[in-house]
Protein backbone atom coordinates (compact mmCIF):
# COMPACT_ATOMS: atom_id res chain seq x y z
CA UNK A 1 0.00 0.00 0.00
CA UNK A 2 1.34 3.69 -0.59
CA UNK A 3 1.69 4.28 3.69
CA UNK A 4 3.75 1.41 3.54
CA UNK A 5 6.08 2.51 0.93
CA UNK A 6 6.43 5.73 2.85
CA UNK A 7 7.34 3.78 6.00
CA UNK A 8 9.62 1.76 4.24
CA UNK A 9 11.61 5.00 2.38
CA UNK A 10 12.00 6.39 5.79
CA UNK A 11 13.59 3.15 6.85
CA UNK A 12 16.09 3.26 4.19
CA UNK A 13 16.46 7.50 4.38
CA UNK A 14 20.07 8.05 5.49
CA UNK A 15 19.72 11.11 7.87
CA UNK A 16 23.12 11.08 9.13
CA UNK A 17 24.76 13.59 6.49
CA UNK A 18 22.67 15.78 8.62
CA UNK A 19 23.31 15.31 12.05
CA UNK A 20 26.65 17.17 12.21
CA UNK A 21 26.01 19.29 15.46
CA UNK A 22 27.12 22.58 13.50
CA UNK A 23 25.32 25.68 14.93
CA UNK A 24 23.02 28.02 12.42
CA UNK A 25 22.98 31.05 13.87
CA UNK A 26 19.87 33.82 13.13
CA UNK A 27 19.34 37.20 14.43
CA UNK A 28 16.43 37.96 15.57
CA UNK A 29 14.56 40.45 17.24
CA UNK A 30 11.32 41.73 19.26
CA UNK A 31 9.68 44.55 20.85
CA UNK A 32 7.27 45.45 23.32
CA UNK A 33 4.87 45.35 21.40
CA UNK A 34 5.36 42.26 20.16
CA UNK A 35 5.61 40.97 23.77
CA UNK A 36 1.80 42.22 24.38
CA UNK A 37 1.13 41.33 21.24
CA UNK A 38 1.89 37.36 22.32
CA UNK A 39 0.33 37.37 25.82
CA UNK A 40 -3.15 38.89 24.34
CA UNK A 41 -3.15 36.07 21.65
CA UNK A 42 -2.53 33.55 24.18
CA UNK A 43 -5.36 34.44 26.63
CA UNK A 44 -3.10 35.57 28.62
CA UNK A 45 -5.41 37.81 31.44
CA UNK A 46 -2.02 38.70 33.77
CA UNK A 47 -1.66 42.43 34.37
CA UNK A 48 2.68 42.30 34.25
CA UNK A 49 2.21 40.38 30.49
CA UNK A 50 -0.84 42.25 28.88
CA UNK A 51 0.21 46.10 30.27
CA UNK A 52 3.82 47.62 29.82
CA UNK A 53 2.78 50.13 32.78
CA UNK A 54 2.28 47.15 34.86
CA UNK A 55 4.72 46.54 38.01
CA UNK A 56 7.03 43.83 36.98
CA UNK A 57 6.31 44.02 33.37
CA UNK A 58 7.82 40.91 31.77
CA UNK A 59 7.62 38.41 28.17
CA UNK A 60 5.60 35.46 29.00
CA UNK A 61 7.76 32.89 29.77
CA UNK A 62 7.18 31.19 26.31
CA UNK A 63 7.36 33.88 23.94
CA UNK A 64 11.20 32.97 23.02
CA UNK A 65 9.85 29.98 21.23
CA UNK A 66 8.23 32.07 18.52
CA UNK A 67 11.46 34.25 17.73
CA UNK A 68 12.74 31.19 15.39
CA UNK A 69 9.98 31.94 13.08
CA UNK A 70 9.77 35.69 13.85
CA UNK A 71 13.01 36.50 12.70
CA UNK A 72 13.46 39.97 12.96
CA UNK A 73 11.05 41.15 11.01
CA UNK A 74 8.24 43.54 12.74
CA UNK A 75 5.74 42.48 9.45
CA UNK A 76 3.12 40.59 9.48
CA UNK A 77 4.98 38.62 6.47
CA UNK A 78 7.27 36.83 8.51
CA UNK A 79 8.68 33.23 7.76
CA UNK A 80 5.84 31.52 9.39
CA UNK A 81 3.16 33.80 7.64
CA UNK A 82 0.03 31.48 5.67
CA UNK A 83 1.42 32.83 2.43
CA UNK A 84 4.29 30.15 3.43
CA UNK A 85 2.44 27.49 4.08
CA UNK A 86 0.17 28.20 1.03
CA UNK A 87 3.33 28.37 -1.52
CA UNK A 88 3.24 31.80 -2.07
CA UNK A 89 6.67 32.69 0.00
CA UNK A 90 10.11 30.52 -0.49
CA UNK A 91 11.68 32.42 2.40
CA UNK A 92 12.74 29.22 4.83
CA UNK A 93 10.54 28.75 8.03
CA UNK A 94 13.10 28.41 10.28
CA UNK A 95 15.73 31.65 8.87
CA UNK A 96 19.32 30.07 8.97
CA UNK A 97 18.55 27.08 10.78
CA UNK A 98 19.96 23.68 10.04
CA UNK A 99 18.99 22.30 6.50
CA UNK A 100 16.65 19.57 7.21
CA UNK A 101 17.06 16.31 5.34
CA UNK A 102 14.01 15.83 2.16
CA UNK A 103 11.97 13.02 3.68
CA UNK A 104 10.55 10.61 1.72
CA UNK A 105 6.76 10.50 1.31
CA UNK A 106 6.69 13.58 4.18
CA UNK A 107 4.45 16.53 2.62
CA UNK A 108 4.33 18.63 5.84
CA UNK A 109 6.12 18.81 9.37
CA UNK A 110 4.21 19.62 12.68
CA UNK A 111 5.61 21.72 15.45
CA UNK A 112 4.64 18.40 18.37
CA UNK A 113 6.75 19.51 21.75
CA UNK A 114 9.12 21.83 23.07
CA UNK A 115 11.09 22.08 25.84
CA UNK A 116 12.42 25.29 27.26
CA UNK A 117 15.02 25.85 29.90
CA UNK A 118 15.21 29.54 30.58
CA UNK A 119 18.01 30.52 31.87
CA UNK A 120 16.79 34.29 32.64
CA UNK A 121 14.53 36.84 31.76
CA UNK A 122 14.70 38.07 28.12
CA UNK A 123 14.49 42.18 28.75
CA UNK A 124 10.91 43.65 28.31
CA UNK A 125 11.79 46.61 26.22
CA UNK A 126 13.02 44.03 23.06
CA UNK A 127 16.09 43.52 21.67
CA UNK A 128 17.97 42.01 19.25
CA UNK A 129 19.52 38.49 20.19
CA UNK A 130 20.96 35.70 18.47
CA UNK A 131 19.40 32.22 17.93
CA UNK A 132 21.49 29.40 17.62
CA UNK A 133 20.28 25.99 16.57
CA UNK A 134 21.61 22.19 15.43
CA UNK A 135 20.21 19.26 13.89
CA UNK A 136 20.17 16.81 16.79
CA UNK A 137 18.05 14.05 15.38
CA UNK A 138 15.88 12.31 13.00
CA UNK A 139 13.45 9.64 14.85
CA UNK A 140 11.17 7.29 12.39
CA UNK A 141 7.63 8.21 14.25
CA UNK A 142 4.68 6.06 12.43
CA UNK A 143 4.78 6.86 8.77
CA UNK A 144 6.53 9.85 9.23
CA UNK A 145 9.94 10.98 11.40
CA UNK A 146 10.11 13.24 14.56
CA UNK A 147 12.96 15.57 13.77
CA UNK A 148 14.99 17.04 16.90
CA UNK A 149 16.83 20.27 17.54
CA UNK A 150 18.54 22.27 20.50
CA UNK A 151 18.17 26.35 20.14
CA UNK A 152 19.87 28.51 22.40
CA UNK A 153 18.64 32.41 22.57
CA UNK A 154 21.53 34.57 23.36
CA UNK A 155 22.14 38.38 23.73
CA UNK A 156 24.75 39.96 20.92
CA UNK A 157 27.19 40.25 23.76
CA UNK A 158 27.27 36.10 24.28
CA UNK A 159 24.33 36.24 27.35
CA UNK A 160 22.83 33.40 27.37
CA UNK A 161 18.70 33.53 27.71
Amino acid sequence: SRVQRRFLAMEVADTAPFITGEWYSTEVEYNQRDLLLYAVGIGCEELRFVYEQAPGFAAFPTYPVLLAMKGSSIDTDTPASSDRYLGKSSLPLFGNGPPLPSLPGARLFLDAERYIERVREIPNTGMKMLLRSRLMGIHRKGTGALIETESELTGLDGSLY
